[in-house]
């Protein structure tokens, strides 16, 4: 059985239900043409549902891989939704199961794209848009000083900045 490729759109991820068998030769070319549309059209938040996938080899494998790294490289992810119990056993023992953010359902792996409001950036979804973080301020006891008081401050200085992310 030849690898189908259906796609979706929910909200701003991009869900592949792949069909089929993901080997080595037209199957794995085509996944990889379609993987490398989405991304050039800056879809980067990718689900691939694997429930209905019969087979994989290792050349699959690959693209899956490939995919992953490529997404990571413009700021997205590559996640797997219902991967087959073959999959799951693949992965464990070449020791890639660790890279992979895998959930029980498709609804939970889109789901998992969603972040919070930044007052930087607004609400937003996906990775965090920038290189920000918090860092809490000690509260000497003798000066009063609130425990909560936190500011962002760039990853290359620790000087504090005017708003939160």
């Amino acid at each position: 059985m030849a690898l189908r490729i259906r796609i979706r759109a929910v909200n701003d991820v991009s869900v592949l239900e792949l069909s089929g068998r993901l080997v080595l030769g037209e199957e794995a070319s085509s996944f990889r043409a379609t993987v490398n549309e989405l991304l050039s059209q800056s879809k980067t938040m990718l689900v691939l549902d694997l429930e209905n996938l019969t087979y994989i080899d290792s050349s699959g494998l690959r693209t899956i891989v490939a995919a992953f790294l490529s997404a990571r490289r413009r700021g997205g992810s590559v996640k797997l939704s219902v991967p087959p119990p073959f999959l799951r056993q693949t992965l464990q023992l070449t020791k890639l199961y660790p890279a992979f953010e895998t959930f029980p359902s498709t609804t939970a792996a889109v789901q998992s794209f969603a972040w919070y409001n930044c007052a930087r950036h607004g609400a937003y979804v996906g990775p965090p848009p920038c290189r920000w973080r918090i860092t809490k301020i000690r509260r000497p006891s003798a000066f009063g000083i609130s425990l909560d008081n936190a500011f962002a401050t760039d990853n290359n200085s620790d000087s504090p900045v005017s708003d939160w992310h």
